[in-house]
């Protein structure tokens, strides 16, 4: 895939950083009827990933990383978070530039009906929370409930993540 640069991506189409919207523009005469069919409409599309996809001359390129480029003028360094957590969502105010480990911390939770951050202990009988901080699992604390383990586990997150940590809500 060959990456496009800004003003590339910005020949192709317009986007709206308060809507998040991408537009095909129209283009110079292509023989094959491209701005009957496409200029003026929503581009790319969203399959079950939840993410917006647009192809661009027969390369694929994820709606959240075009936004970045037309806006800052450069691909993103690493990978770009979704603020609150809604792929599609594309609002350049919604995306924020993140490490790997950092977009980890803004995941939803994974077990539903239980804050994030707890866990039960089949050996202990009781609820406990846990969060990884330097490449180490570091253990909280030992509660009565799952409820006081995700507040101990927001609490400690907030120290250690700051805007990436997430409640998972």
């Amino acid at each position: 895939m060959k990456d496009l640069s800004a003003s590339e991506a910005i020949g192709y189409l317009d986007y709206c950083p308060e809507t998040g919207v991408f537009i095909w523009k129209k283009r110079q005469a292509t023989g094959r009827g491209w701005n009957t069919r496409y200029a003026g409409h929503i581009a790319g599309s969203v399959p079950r990933d939840g993410y917006r996809y647009i192809v661009i001359n027969e390369s694929r390129y994820l709606a959240h990383r075009l936004a970045w480029l037309i806006i800052h003028g450069r691909w993103p360094l690493s990978e770009i978070d979704h603020i609150n957590r809604i792929r599609s969502d594309n609002r350049i105010c919604n995306l924020r530039e993140a490490t790997h480990a950092e977009n980890l911390r803004n995941a939803p939770k994974r077990l539903k009906g239980l804050p994030k951050g707890a866990y039960w202990s089949k050996k202990d009988r009781s609820w406990y929370s846990s969060i990884w901080q330097n490449g180490k699992k570091k253990r909280i604390g030992t509660f009565a409930t799952p409820e006081l383990a995700g507040e101990a586990f927001m609490n400690e997150a907030r120290k250690i993540y700051g805007e990436f940590a997430s409640s998972g809500e």
